[in-house]
């Protein structure tokens, strides 16, 4: 039988560079983190940091949203416990927490703004 999961070209490349973006995420918070940090202190210059944390983070966690996810030994019992939707709640996870991360800039504007 012939697996047609991993027939996109984005999920061979998340596929092959898991621990990549793993890395990109961590460091990307990390800058986000500095970012909100430099906000709340007021020191200068803050905006290129969470402009940059945001996107990066937002990609990261767009990319790890086409990660397959596979269990040994597992055996579905109904709709709910389904590999296909464990998949698509996976992928709603990370594609909510990416716009979510987008949403922190204009967020962060508006409270400048007021």
């Amino acid at each position: 039988m012939e697996d047609n999961t991993k027939s996109s070209a984005i999920i061979g490349f998340v596929d092959k560079n898991i621990g990549l973006i793993k890395k990109i995420e961590m460091i990307s918070f990390s800058i986000l983190s500095f970012g909100i940090i430099f906000y709340v202190l007021q020191i200068t210059d803050y905006n290129f940091l969470l402009i940059t944390g945001s996107l990066l983070t937002a990609i990261s966690l767009f990319l790890q949203a086409f990660k397959i996810v596979e269990f040994e030994d597992f055996e579905p019992y109904n709709l709910l416990g389904s590999l296909g939707f464990i998949n698509f709640i996976y992928k709603l996870y990370f594609f909510s927490l990416s716009i979510s991360s987008l949403s922190m800039i204009g967020f962060i504007y508006t409270l400048k703004s007021s």
